[in-house]
């Protein structure tokens, strides 16, 4: 019974014989879904009666509608009568069959659809005789063997006539709600004539809620918020008009979205997001949009609304920096999403987006499991490969992960960040989930380091500027790399162009920020060379540590920076530098 109320679509050869949006076979001579019966009375006396409904027969003929129209409320009456000669009445039975179903299956030959063309066009059917015409044109070319087709152009049916009106109506739903939460005492607030079919055409749930009523129940009860009172209205209004006129702001249409998700009214769904789509999209209300009930979210048809409310919350937050903690602790979880999402989330590293997720989980989810479960879900949008091996530790150990995933995720992590510029280059292309794509705005360059502890404390940093972050250190900017630590103190590496011997040039320093022991650090700055892609060490030298000093080369390549920036770089290769600083901290070293 379900399928019979999708879309129907008849094609014979390239011929598209019906695309209605909605169909009502379900309906056809059914009692569940009929006001009066119709009544075919021959010039023989024979009579068969069909179970009809008043709306769709008046909205598909001016004849019905006159029919219906006239006086059948005042007298009260459960059936017409429809006088017809004896040979019309197979005719007429598939013409009423054609109003519900939009189709004639049993009307197969040139004299069958001939005969419901005839009866069509005496009770103003005008659909159906443009179905039998453009029928009977494909069967005279098929007989001609010629190429080309008709095509019927789709029909839209308007039932506003008949919305809340008696006679066109065979149930009155009353609407319903609970006194002060008190279910037991109910107040009718609302009751508007209905006609069934139109209304199940277009719901599974009323068409479950007219089906379990009993055919002679003509008013139908249905409970709702008292908050519902106005959507609901205003959804059935658009199941007979197809359209929301009283509906004309955000909050309105919202209204209406939800309770049309609820009550499965999925053309008014796709309406209501189109209709949005129409307004501005501003924070405030993509923010809204965000935070609608997870199966309007989870609708193909809220799926162009819900992405461009994405893209707007990403735009607006793409600089965490600028917005209070609170606010983002606040955000639904497809914000957060969008956010993480976003490559050119500017923020200080990888790591605080990852515990910008700590603590947005932390924040919002009581439960232990269920935080667990959104954090596993969201974790996707971490470009872990990106995080430095200190904060990768701290994943591999996380409660919130299972700990084979956690092992996984730091694994690939691992393996990534060893991996050759080209291969990176080759993997982030690989991976839609964006793991390893680096975000555009890091403010903390990430950095390749290779650890050894023995026979000494020594780190190898390896730090790959694209041409175009080196552009933007011009003419007086820094780069900092992920921090790391050397025998307890923690380090940055900055390159910058400054001005040294009278020209601007390339810089590198090593700064020292938390300097727990002061103790000898060599140093050895090197870069790539692009004749022979092997490092060529620049400089190097030797000092104590000191909190909150630097050290370094304010000429790194003895070049000009414009030198440095032309097409024909000897170290650009394929628009990146490659730099490597080589620290270490011997024993021995006084």
């Amino acid at each position: 019974m379900e399928d019979s109320r999708n879309q129907v679509t008849s094609t014979m050869g390239n011929l598209v014989l019906w695309n209605n949006d909605t169909s009502f076979a379900f309906a056809f001579d059914n009692a569940h879904f009929s006001d009066p019966s119709l009544l075919l009375v021959t010039d023989v006396g024979t009579a068969k009666e069909f179970h009809v409904s008043s709306a769709i027969l008046s909205a598909k003929s001016q004849f019905f509608f006159k029919l219906f129209s006239n006086g059948m409320v005042e007298t009260n009456q459960n059936s017409v009568s429809l006088q017809i000669k004896a040979d019309e009445e197979y005719a007429v039975s598939q013409m009423l069959r054609f109003m519900y179903s939009h189709d004639l299956l049993a009307a197969t030959d040139i004299s069958q659809l001939v005969e419901v063309l005839v009866v069509a066009d005496k009770f103003d059917v005008s659909s159906c005789v443009t179905y039998c015409s453009s029928k009977l044109l494909l069967l005279r070319e098929k007989e001609e063997n010629l190429l080309e087709v008709a095509t019927l152009e789709v029909e839209h049916t308007d039932f506003a006539f008949a919305f809340n009106q008696p006679c066109f109506s065979d149930r009155i739903l009353s609407m319903v709600w609970g006194v002060d939460g008190d279910d037991s005492k109910l107040v009718t607030t609302k009751e508007l004539y209905i006609a069934s079919p139109l209304l199940s055409a277009k719901s599974a749930f009323f068409y479950k809620l007219f089906s379990d009523a009993e055919s002679n129940q003509k008013r139908v009860i249905l409970t709702i918020d008292e908050s519902e009172e106005y959507a609901l209205t205003q959804i059935i209004k658009f199941i007979y008009t197809n359209s929301l006129v009283a509906a004309t702001d955000i909050c309105q249409l919202v209204e209406v979205l939800v309770a049309a998700d609820k009550f499965d009214v999925s053309s008014c769904v796709a309406y209501c997001t189109a209709k949005l789509l129409t307004f501005p999209m501003t924070k405030e209300s993509a923010l809204v949009y965000l935070n609608l009930p997870w199966n309007v979210l989870m609708a193909e048809s809220s799926h162009p609304l819900i992405q461009a409310a994405k893209e707007t919350v990403a735009t607006y937050y793409d600089d965490l920096s600028d917005h209070p903690k609170e606010d983002i602790m606040d955000l639904p979880l497809l914000a957060i999403e969008a956010i993480l999402s976003n490559d050119n989330l500017l923020m200080a590293s990888e790591t605080h987006a990852y515990n910008l997720l700590l603590a947005w989980t932390e924040e919002n989810y009581i439960d232990p499991q269920e935080r667990k479960d959104v954090f596993s879900s969201l974790a996707g949008c971490i470009r872990f490969a990106w995080m430095s091996p200190r904060s990768l530790e701290e994943v591999l150990v996380s409660e919130l992960l299972n700990p084979e995933t956690a092992a996984k995720i730091v694994l690939q992590a691992l393996i990534f960040q060893t991996a050759t510029t080209l291969r990176k280059q080759t993997l982030a292309a690989m991976h839609i989930d964006h793991r390893f794509v680096e975000r555009t705005s890091y403010k903390y360059k990430p950095v390749k380091l290779v650890e050894f502890l023995k026979p000494h404390d020594q780190k190898i940093i390896y730090m790959d500027l694209t041409r175009t972050e080196c552009e933007q250190l011009f003419p007086c900017h820094r780069r900092y790399s992920q921090g790391f630590s050397l025998a307890g103190n923690r380090l940055y590496i900055s390159a910058r162009c400054n001005l040294a011997k009278e020209r601007l040039c390339l810089g590198l320093f090593i700064e020292e920020t938390d300097v727990c022991i002061s103790k000898r650090m060599n140093y050895e700055f090197s870069v790539r060379a692009h004749q022979t892609e092997e490092f060529i060490e620049t400089h190097r030298g030797s000092r104590m540590t000191s909190q909150g000093d630097e050290v370094g080369c304010t000429d790194l390549l003895s070049m000009a920076w414009t030198d440095l920036m032309d097409e024909d770089s000897l170290f650009f290769i394929e628009d990146v530098l490659h730099l490597r600083v080589d620290l270490s901290i011997r024993s021995e070293d006084p």
